[in-house]
């Protein structure tokens, strides 16, 4: 990892930016391990992901073209 991103003298923090393939909390958890932190969507039916995080919410659509 230090290979990849070598420690910066301005500061001690990096941002990983990820999609929800990639995306899973062990990912996360090493990273942040790592003084890394991360950002991206995640399924989920991944592991590790509490089921009790799933909400269900219906979203309104904004400026729906009407027939």
């Amino acid at each position: 990892m230090n290979a990849l991103c070598p420690p910066s003298h301005t500061s001690p923090w990096r941002l990983v930016v990820t999609d929800r393939f990639y995306t899973s909390v062990k990912l996360a958890l090493e990273l942040l391990h790592r003084r890394f932190d991360i950002t991206g969507t995640i399924k989920t039916d991944r592991s590790g992901y509490a089921k009790d995080v799933v909400t269900t919410k219906d979203f309104k659509t904004v400026n729906k073209k009407r027939r």
